[in-house]
């Protein structure tokens, strides 16, 4: 979905011919926090540079800019560059941001960027995850923060740590230092469908943090669904057309024999002599 937006985004620039460059960028950021949107810099003077929100509200930015909720950040527009900062984030910044820049020409400079705001530090990477033969789960901490350890718990309980497995799961090269963990399935069995739930502990944080996956089998039963009403559909529409074929046959019958009895019908003559 994501995917489709942004091409769809940046087919309309193209043709409006505002932007000559299209880049996409990942920002995570835990609610309440401060962030920050940098623009690329583009290594030359530039002459203005504004920022338009996912809700559509336009941010036009300045060193000389200040405001209580933003601010202006970066090295000046002298050096080509620009940058927002966000004093506390949102929920209602979950979205695309587009930064706009340039220096008087009909062509301006378009970055991209996607924020993603977040209650806890840890996060899933993906909330739904289709079981399968290759099916693995990640969760990861904002901004990439080291974690001290992490570990799972399946549907039915039962705790799995990523680096002491080897038979049925696997960890996937887990990387504790740059905040992922990571839970591969070598043999999925029905007992890991319903809700994971991943556990970590952040290096700078006292208490551990956590999240949920959803592992499911819909696409099977969809597909399984799917066929079944296929069959009905074939089913019934035969069903219907034997029912019209032999009432017409029937019909057809009818008045075949309603001619023949008609015609074999004896013609009373009257024969009376004057």
């Amino acid at each position: 979905m994501r995917f489709l937006i942004v091409f769809l985004f940046y087919i309309t620039l193209y043709r409006g011919g505002h932007t000559n460059n299209v880049i996409i960028n990942d920002i995570p950021v835990l609610k309440g926090e401060t962030y920050d949107i940098k623009c690329p810099s583009l290594n030359s003077h530039i002459a203005y540079c504004w920022v338009l929100s996912p809700n559509g509200t336009i941010f036009s930015l300045s060193p000389r800019v200040t405001n209580l909720n933003y601010n202006y950040t970066g090295a000046g527009f002298a050096a080509g560059e620009c940058g927002i900062r966000i004093r506390s984030s949102s929920i209602t910044d979950n979205g695309l941001w587009k930064c706009n820049m340039g220096n008087l020409d009909p062509v301006d400079y378009v970055a991209v960027f996607n924020v993603s705001v977040h209650d806890t530090p840890l996060v899933a990477k993906e909330k739904m995850v289709l079981l399968k033969r290759s099916t693995n789960i990640t969760c990861e901490t904002n901004n990439n923060t080291p974690l001290e350890y992490c570990r799972y718990v399946r549907p039915d309980g039962r705790g799995i740590f990523p680096m002491s497995e080897s038979s049925t799961y696997s960890d996937f090269g887990i990387t504790l230092q740059g905040g992922r963990c990571s839970l591969v399935f070598l043999n999925p069995t029905s007992l890991d469908l319903g809700n994971w739930t991943c556990i970590a502990k952040p290096i700078t944080d006292p208490v551990e943090y956590f999240d949920t996956i959803l592992i499911h089998n819909y696409e099977y039963r969809n597909s399984k669904n799917a066929a079944t009403s296929a069959i009905f559909w074939i089913l019934y529409i035969l069903s219907v057309t034997a029912i019209i074929v032999l009432s017409m046959l029937i019909l057809f019958k009818l008045r075949i024999d309603s001619r023949t009895s008609s015609q074999a019908r004896p013609v009373i003559s009257d024969s009376t002599s004057y």
